[in-house]
């Protein structure tokens, strides 16, 4: 595999037994590589800093520097880099901020090997992913033009072309 095919992931999670696992589990696949793993907010922009992901898995809610902020900075940082936020609760009321700092994406921690990195690869690629449910309840809630105008694509399973 060329290394122009890999995509270079960032993992960054309070939790050292979810940040390992992530790890071990992203590991297995061949063409994500692991470029750092980092415990909050303030971690993650020094790492994005030393190292060169193309995309940085992110907890929304971390001690000390959060998700959001520490995406807002990554962002304004390294515009080219896309986060993808993770979260383990229904994040419907975080959408707005995510899509404010300028995250790709919001998903779930629990979902499934296969679908986080087909999420993974599609955010690298361009896309937008959202969890389904929480953010058609959102949007629905909100302002439904919301989809129309952040140019989104909520996938609900593996990205087209995989």
């Amino acid at each position: 595999m060329a290394d122009s095919d890999m995509v270079r992931v960032g993992i960054v999670d309070d939790d050292p037994y979810v940040r390992s696992s992530l790890s071990d589990l992203l590991r297995r696949q061949p063409d994500l590589v692991i470029e750092f793993l980092a415990a909050d907010g303030a971690q993650a922009i020094a790492e994005t800093r030393r190292t060169t992901p193309n995309v940085v898995l992110m907890d929304i809610r971390m001690p000390g520097m959060d998700g959001i902020a520490a995406t807002t900075r990554i962002r304004s940082e390294h515009p080219a880099l896309k986060v993808l936020l993770t979260t383990s609760l229904d994040f419907a009321g975080d959408l707005p901020a995510a899509i404010g700092a300028g995250a790709s994406g919001m998903i779930l921690k629990t979902s499934p090997l296969k679908v986080l990195a087909d999420q993974i690869r599609a955010v690298h690629h361009g896309a937008a992913v959202w969890t389904a449910e929480p953010f058609r309840r959102w949007t629905s809630q909100q302002h439904p033009a919301v989809m129309a105008s952040t140019n989104t694509e909520v996938l609900t399973g593996p990205p087209h072309g995989s």
